[in-house]
């Protein structure tokens, strides 16, 4: 059984400060049971499992343990409600489980009796292998766009704009950004992403930005199913109602990405050559309601060998070098 993350209201802050500074004997206890298995999902026996349970704003209490032949580790801890999870092994990249808390109902239950309900809540996490990490153009950016109302095209493997706004030779992506500004309470601004070749796109999958396997992505990027261009819409006006303001934001949340770029064509209009690579979050929009340029910002991963679909990043051997502490890539 999957345990889902159930939302704590307000009212979970109010109950912390009830708790703080009290006994942890105190406090209820959870029966957790942690159940890790492996990306073709088959359980993983001898995987090092942490649990952690939220006693208050400076205490915990956490127990380690390792999984059975079933994949299993079951533990009690002492808690005010929110649960942490961690896996590793060796040959396996190091999974966290996203923060599970339990419901105020279940809060308000559990310090009369003692226990947390459901007792022996499940939680699973994912370890994914490690595969054939590659050498990889991996890279974070942020950057102004030089031009306004016109595609600009981006060379990945150089990380920098296409000529005349930079040394870029190959157009890899193309971003064109286009703003309505009348002020910084009242705006609106899209980012446009097309790409120069037939075949070439994007597709999207899902990753917490937060938690889950440090290696966020698929080992290999999809045959198909890449679109030819998306786009990004920022918004912000006045409620009108006497409210606060309103951000209408369509930044989609543990949204990812994989591309494929410099793709030639058969006769059968197939991939004959491409280069494949990643995108871990979202492309950002920065509009710059007072500055003359907006600017994006993404972190890529490209890999240079043609039809090689491999994303699996190997932080050792990246082909950019000499890079500053901002734009440095450690995930895989």
């Amino acid at each position: 059984m999957r345990v889902k993350k159930a939302a704590l209201p307000v009212l979970f802050g109010f109950l912390s400060l009830l708790v703080f500074g009290q006994e942890r004997t105190t406090l209820p206890k959870a029966n957790i049971i942690v159940h890790v298995v492996d990306q073709d999902d088959k359980p993983v026996a001898g995987a090092r499992v942490g649990i952690g349970g939220t006693m208050a704003a400076k205490e915990g209490e956490s127990t380690k343990g390792v999984t059975s032949s079933s994949g299993i580790f079951a533990a009690e801890v002492r808690t005010n409600g929110s649960i942490g999870t961690s896996a590793r092994k060796d040959g396996y990249y190091d999974t966290f489980g996203s923060e599970y808390r339990f419901s105020w109902p279940q809060l308000e239950r559990a310090f009369a009796t003692g226990y947390l309900e459901p007792s022996n809540s499940t939680i699973e996490l994912l370890l994914k292998k490690i595969v054939n990490p590659r050498a990889m153009y991996a890279r974070s950016i942020e950057s102004k766009i030089p031009v306004e109302a016109m595609k600009i095209g981006f060379d990945l493997e150089m990380a920098d704009w296409v000529a005349p706004y930079g040394a870029g030779k190959t157009a890899d992506l193309n971003f064109r950004v286009d703003r309505n500004i009348r002020n910084d309470r009242d705006y609106s601004a899209t980012l446009a992403l097309t790409f120069s070749n037939n075949g070439d796109g994007i597709r999207a999958f899902q990753a917490p930005l937060r938690g889950g396997s440090i290696l966020k992505s698929p080992h290999v990027a999809p045959e198909d199913g890449y679109a030819s261009a998306t786009e990004w819409r920022q918004t912000r006006s006045p409620s009108g109602t006497g409210k606060s303001d309103n951000f209408l934001d369509d930044e989609r949340a543990d949204q990812n990405y994989s591309f494929r770029v410099r793709t030639l064509l058969n006769e059968r209009g197939q991939p004959k050559s491409a280069l494949y690579g990643k995108i871990y979050g979202e492309i950002r929009l920065f509009v710059g309601t007072k500055a003359p340029k907006p600017g994006i910002g993404f972190t890529y991963y490209l890999n240079p060998t043609p039809n090689d679909r491999n994303i699996e990043f190997d932080p050792k051997r990246n082909l950019f070098t000499n890079l500053k502490p901002e734009e440095q890539v450690t995930a895989p």
